[in-house]
């Protein structure tokens, strides 16, 4: 039989398919065997499909056409069928196979894991219980065994503690949670306000997590400041009848109010604003105080750099700030101004008399003395909160966000001491080792300004006060004053070259990124490029380069203050504005009259060496909005 183009179309075992390139098949003898097109045309011709079969050891070609297809390729296209039949159920049942082998696979997996996590959660509950008590008894150790181990660690003992737990959870919301009860939670972070403790420390000793402690003082921390009109002392004026020594010619006084620093932690490119003149980053904190020792009133998170008046004229300018009622008023130091709210001393006088161990010479002097005496509670105050509380006056670890309120909650738990403890041992050791240099708003003081009324109302008291101990005392001695040291002025010529030094300095980057805008030691620099530049002036780094670098940061300050309100006119060099607005502005801010069309030359100098070191009290708080809280983060 005569073949053309045969290629192997698939293999079986018994033979195979042999797929034929032509129209016909022809023998040995030219006839033709088959011409069946029935098949599916093959590149586009008609194509025979043969099938070889071996059976004794001869190769038969057999064709797959329907008419005269020999007996043979009847029973081998049978065949064929049945074998695509079991090849199909082979398929099928493979393919169920292994479906219920994934299946059974998955099952096995589920129970191992559901097996795994019962038997893992049996240990933990185990765990929990024991790590719970573990807790508790820690609790029992550091709170409830004694009073003294209580006082040591949370700052009051158990009765106190348990009393403002109560006031946490009945006012406050304070809650159980899942891993922790309210009673833990307030002593963590007492614990953590009386000793400045790390986290580190923290979570051996409470056997806790970091974020667990983190997030729990913030959160006791948010109930205590929303607490604050509960914690802080209502005000009640001096009254007419009073026996007091201290108090008895301060007759409406509401108590006495000062600042005080506290040290923070501030980012290094925000350090310039918070450093203080003695070079420490701190926080400038106002504080109002009773005559018993309670706050009444704290305003924190100013800048260390911040005048105190800056700080008091913030505080009675906000909403709900410092308010206070015509005809009553407060003891301050001289750092303020004597006006209506506010009684200051005398300026140029002895103060603290006893330390010099002498006996007053004239009214002044007495009414200083005295005033002294009573607004002594302030500094007595701020002694009683860093003795008490470590966070205050060591450097903190927290961030300059949070301590604003942490500062402030330092002073409620204060006052919650002070009110509930019968006996407080650091204020007698306070007041024997403490020793400091020196709400209807419709009818309250809502401005600080110099007042000639209020200066006469004090020569009276002070006039007073020495007639009554003049009576008793028959003192006439005088004390010498000392002179004056001689000042030097400064000419124009010298200004111009000081600001030059200045600037060359700063340039260099010898000195630079300190306070100022300069390291300490600067003025020596200065000093040697003015001894080149004004080789006969004899000018000296200190008093007289310190004296006039001093004067033109509180110049500045006060420009700078009027350029953010008012106009500034680049080509005279001086601030302009409104006669309006100027009379209001200038009742309010002492010393800016005499800048409103004077000549600064040397503004826009100062800027790049001062600019960045003004004070804003962004970040001030007075608790005066009840949603200022820190995020549970």
């Amino acid at each position: 039989m005569e073949l053309v183009s045969l290629r192997v179309g698939g293999i079986w075992e018994w033979g195979m398919f042999i797929e034929v390139d032509s129209d016909y098949v022809r023998d040995s003898n030219g006839v033709i065997v088959s011409n069946n097109r029935r098949l599916n045309p093959v590149g586009g011709r008609s194509a025979l499909v043969f099938r070889v079969i071996l059976g004794g050891g001869l190769a038969t070609l057999s064709t797959g056409a329907s008419s005269g297809v020999p007996l043979t390729c009847v029973s081998e296209l049978l065949f064929e069928k049945t074998a695509r039949s079991l090849a199909r159920r082979r398929l099928v049942a493979i393919g169920a196979f292994y479906v219920m082998y994934v299946m059974i696979r998955w099952w096995m997996m589920c129970s191992y894991h559901r097996l795994r996590r019962s038997i893992e959660s049996r240990a933990l509950g185990k765990k929990y219980l024991m790590s719970y008590h573990n807790r508790r008894e820690n609790m029992m150790r550091m709170v409830y065994e004694s009073d003294v181990t209580s006082i040591v660690n949370i700052r009051m003992n158990i009765d106190d503690f348990s009393t403002l737990c109560d006031i946490l959870e009945n006012r406050g919301g304070q809650k159980n949670s899942k891993n922790m009860l309210a009673d833990e939670q307030v002593a963590m972070f007492l614990h953590i306000l009386a000793h400045n403790a790390k986290n580190t420390i923290l979570v051996n000793r409470f056997h806790r997590s970091g974020e667990t402690i983190s997030r729990y003082f913030k959160l006791v921390l948010n109930v205590v400041c929303r607490l604050h009109k509960e914690f802080y002392k209502s005000l009640v004026p001096v009254p007419d009848n009073e026996t007091d020594e201290r108090w008895k010619w301060f007759k409406g006084c509401l108590g006495a109010l000062d600042g005080t620093y506290v040290k923070v932690k501030v980012p290094v490119a925000d350090r310039k604003p918070y450093r203080t003149r003695k070079g420490e980053i701190c926080t400038n904190v106002l504080g109002v105080c009773t005559r018993d020792l309670l706050f009444t009133y704290v305003l924190a998170g100013w800048e260390g750099s911040a005048a105190d008046s800056s700080v008091l004229r913030d505080a009675i300018t906000r909403p709900n700030g410092l308010k206070i009622a015509q005809g009553t008023y407060y003891l301050c130091d001289v750092g303020y101004t004597n006006g209506e709210g506010f009684l200051t001393r005398y300026r140029g006088q002895r103060y603290h008399l006893n330390d010099w161990s002498r006996l007053p010479t004239n009214a002044k002097e007495l009414f200083n003395m005295r005033h002294s005496s009573a607004r002594n509670v302030i500094e007595r105050c701020f002694g009683l909160i860093k003795a008490r509380w470590a966070i205050l006056r060591d450097n903190s670890y927290h961030p300059i966000e949070s301590m604003p309120r942490i500062i402030i909650a330092c002073c409620l738990i204060h006052n919650f001491i002070r009110q509930t403890m019968s006996e407080d041992l650091l204020d007698s050791e306070v007041l024997t080792n403490h020793t400091q240099p020196g709400n209807d708003h419709d009818n309250v003081i809502s401005t600080v300004e110099p007042s000639q009324e209020w200066t006469d109302r004090r020569d009276v008291l002070a006039n007073e006060m020495f007639n009554n101990w003049n009576a008793r005392h028959m003192a006439n001695s005088n004390v010498a004053r000392g002179t004056e040291r001689s000042k030097h002025t400064w000419t124009n010529d010298e200004d111009e070259k000081l600001i030059h030094a200045l600037m060359e300095l700063h340039a260099s980057g010898k000195y630079a990124g300190a306070d100022n805008g300069f390291k300490p030691g600067y003025l020596n620099g200065v000093q040697q490029l003015l001894d080149i530049s004004l080789p006969n002036s004899g000018l000296k780094a200190e008093p007289q380069i310190k004296s006039r670098m001093k004067t033109w940061k509180t110049h500045f300050s006060v420009v700078y203050d009027m350029v953010g309100r008012f106009g500034w006119d680049e080509e005279r060099k001086c601030v302009v504005a409104e006669d309006s607005v100027w009379d209001e502005y200038v009742k309010s801010h002492k010393g800016a009259a005499s800048f409103r069309g004077k000549q600064f030359p040397f503004y826009d100098k100062l800027c790049i060496i001062f600019g960045k070191d003004r004070a804003t009290g962004s970040k001030a708080i007075d608790l005066g909005e009840e949603d200022d809280v820190i995020p549970e983060t």
